[in-house]
């Protein structure tokens, strides 16, 4: 089994924060404007100009943003959407949810057409704010919604003044933020479970153990012969391979048992791999790799793996234990991300493994589905 799945998750060459919880902070635009004729509906019709008003659809990738800022204001508004609105997550590396393009009103050009738009801009001599807001005298933050293209939002901060436009920014951007993580995170869980839950298996399963998972469609469950007690399911384009494992609870849950089943049983699933780096303290092991030549050339070291995230969290109601890293295997330099969660299920200790495989590619995304996957565990034994 060991060799079937690491040439599976090889056979390709393709390589802050969850959800957030509360009510969305930006206020209800007014309608977004339309079309407005001034002719009877059946003379539009007959002069062909009710085309005119169809808009197509929006441009951009789901994590391209658009800031338009009025040039008169100060640099350093700028670089408080850009602190704002590109804060960075850790996976294998630092990475980017969004990616900021700047502009101004009067270069805007096709920008106008993109998918997420941030208009930033001093009233009363505005330049776009009329048209998306209509016009305001005071402090002005607003959603707009279709407004230049089909499937597209646009976020309005306006204030009279430039100081107070840097200082509504300074207080609103956050706001923004919150609201398009949470709407790209809604995106990525519609495409996962766009081909379906398997909950039927997830309910033999719950029969059967005690315990279930719901998964994808998508994913096809192991056919090979695997370790004792564990279930998997396998997805391609990235490789990502979800894992249940089980054995004894042995005691109280801990980061350290949780760490330790987990090196454990992945020896036998994924043969070759180790687990990088170490609980947060541990100064006595670097994970499972081989100790650092202190004679080798500078340049043949690898840099210190990170020590592995912890954290003490909840899965089904129960008290859970969150690790995240990385693996490698240095027998065909690969490597990629694992999430393991630790849940004492009745009288076993139950493992929850999701292990990625994407070179050169985010991997944001692929967490957050590994961990809305967990997130549909189930625990009846001993109920």
């Amino acid at each position: 089994m060991a060799d079937a799945l690491s040439a599976l998750r090889r056979s390709s060459a393709i390589d802050p924060a969850a959800r957030v919880s509360g009510p969305r902070t930006p206020t209800p635009p007014p309608m977004p404007r339309t079309c407005r004729p001034i002719l009877p509906l059946a003379a539009l019709l007959a002069l062909g100009l009710a085309a005119a008003c169809q808009k197509g659809p929006a441009f951009g990738s789901d994590n391209a943003i658009i800031a338009v800022i009025d040039p008169d204001l100060d640099p350093a508004v700028e670089a408080r959407v850009r602190e704002a609105l590109e804060r960075e997550v850790y996976t294998t590396r630092s990475e980017r949810v969004f990616e900021v393009t700047v502009t101004t009103p009067a270069t805007i050009g096709d920008f106008r057409k993109w998918r997420r738009l941030v208009v930033i801009e001093s009233l009363p001599d505005a330049e776009l704010v009329p048209d998306l807001a209509g016009d305001a005298d005071g402090e002005l933050f607003a959603r707009v919604e279709d407004e230049w293209a089909r499937d597209q939002t646009i976020w309005v901060i306006a204030a009279p003044g430039a100081e107070a436009t840097a200082a509504l920014v300074d207080a609103r951007i956050d706001s923004v933020y919150r609201d398009l993580h949470e709407g790209w995170v809604d995106h990525q869980m519609e495409r996962m479970w766009a081909s379906g839950a398997d909950s039927a298996s997830a309910e033999r399963m719950l029969e059967e153990l005690g315990f279930s998972l719901v998964v994808p469609e998508v994913y096809r469950p192991g056919t090979a012969s695997a370790p004792p007690d564990t279930r998997t399911w396998y997805n391609e384009e990235p490789r990502r391979i979800v894992s249940l494992y089980w054995a004894p609870a042995a005691g109280s849950l801990s980061a350290e048992r949780v760490l330790e089943g987990r090196r454990t049983w992945g020896r036998l699933l994924f043969e070759g791999d180790e687990i990088e780096g170490a609980l947060p303290g541990d100064s006595a092991a670097a994970g499972d790799s081989a100790a650092i030549d202190p004679d080798a050339p500078p340049d043949s070291v690898a840099p210190a793996a990170a020590p592995l995230q912890v954290s003490s969290t909840t899965l089904a109601g129960l008290p859970a234990v969150r690790l995240q890293g990385t693996w490698r295997n240095p027998s065909d330099l690969t490597g990629g991300l694992f999430l393991t969660y630790g849940v004492i299920c009745g009288d076993r200790l139950v493992l929850l493994d999701g292990n990625l495989y994407a070179p050169e590619r985010d991997k944001y995304a692929f967490l957050l589905q590994f961990e809305r996957i967990f997130e549909t565990f189930r625990c009846e034994a001993g109920a």
